[in-house]
């Protein structure tokens, strides 16, 4: 038979949001969670030994782009395969899972908008164009193109490109 043993309180190592990852296990699955909301179950069939993992939430990655990945090596000190007679074997180092980062995906575009000089209360209101006045702001809605993927919570800011020409 097959089962999942119960190894007490260890360090994962992980992180979801920023919060430490912590394992519990009852019965043949292994919950990992953080902030009391599930990240991840592992769970062994009894009979057949089919393990399976199940991703939930987001895991915290070091590093940056969608290619990057993490590594859940742990998870084979767990399983215990057990034969008829008590003989026990454990699966430490025999087991991991890699995990591909997901990062944020601009979806669409978002439509120029025009402002007019003629708008600005230090012009000189010339209308020879035909337009008089105008705009001299427009906003644009940002969150409207992009997608956050499993890393919720999306912050805008601007980047520093230094200095450059604007052409």
């Amino acid at each position: 038979t097959y089962s999942l043993r119960d190894l007490g309180s260890i360090a994962t190592g992980l992180k979801s949001k920023n919060n430490d990852v912590t394992y519990s296990v009852s019965g043949n699955t292994l919950t990992a969670s953080a902030a009391g909301v599930t990240v991840f179950t592992f769970s062994v069939d009894p009979v057949s030994g089919e393990a399976t993992f199940d991703l939930d939430d987001q895991l915290d990655h070091t590093g940056a782009g969608d290619a990057e990945t993490l590594t859940i090596d742990n998870l084979g000190q767990f399983v215990v395969a057990t034969d008829a007679d008590g003989d026990e074997v454990y699966f430490t180092g025999k087991l991991s899972v890699v995990v591909e980062n997901d990062i944020p995906e601009i979806t669409g575009s978002l439509d120029s908008q025009t402002v007019y000089e003629d708008g600005l209360s230090t012009g000189l209101g010339d209308s020879s164009d035909g337009i008089g006045g105008g705009d001299t702001v427009v906003t644009y809605d940002l969150a409207s193109i992009v997608e956050s993927g499993a890393d919720e919570d999306l912050t805008y800011s601007l980047r520093d490109l230094g200095s450059i020409a604007t052409g």
